[in-house]
């Protein structure tokens, strides 16, 4: 079992007083925690350090700034950042809740909906903004994060409108 060591500052104040109405002993035996100290140290969030907050604002910087159009592979941002891919996702997970290629996959799907909800915009020309490699990769990517096929959701979404038109439009 590991050793757990954490300054007093970072364990909520119920738990501190845990810690200290523990028995007294010898100062050996507190190195291997009891039972019940390992229950309460997993209980314990822990401290995220400045360093990994760093990197995931750089991150979602890289994101915002739309590199997620020319790079979808996670190893091109651990690169950028001079981490591994899974420290990478590790530290996403730890703050955001999800891995890193989660908010990857966030963006570009965001940008391609945004894309497919302009009807001008052929295909083609979303393809090659988006930097796919083929119209049927791009569309197995679409079919496989919202559940239909671009030309699908184009269509969808033109009856969504105009049955939301009608429901607005007053007749005389």
């Amino acid at each position: 079992m590991k050793e757990i060591i954490r300054p007093y500052n970072a364990i909520p104040s119920a738990m501190a007083t845990k810690i200290i109405d523990l028995p007294n002993k010898e100062p050996s035996s507190l190195i291997a925690p009891s039972a019940a100290l390992a229950e309460l140290a997993t209980a314990i969030p822990e401290p995220i350090p400045e360093r990994a907050i760093s990197l995931l604002r750089q991150f979602i910087e890289m994101l915002y700034q739309g590199e997620y159009v020319r790079h979808r592979d996670l190893s091109y941002y651990a690169s950028h950042l001079c981490i591994t891919p899974h420290y990478l996702s590790e530290i996403c997970k730890k703050v955001g809740g999800e891995p890193a290629s989660y908010w990857i996959d966030r963006f570009t799907l965001h940008e391609v909906i945004r894309c497919l909800n302009r009807k001008e915009l052929p295909l083609t020309e979303i393809v090659e903004r988006m930097n796919f490699s083929s119209l049927s990769y791009f569309s197995r990517y679409v079919q496989k994060r919202i559940g239909v096929s671009p030309s699908e959701y184009r269509s969808n979404r033109t009856s969504e409108i105009i049955e939301d038109s009608q429901m607005y439009s007053i007749s005389f």
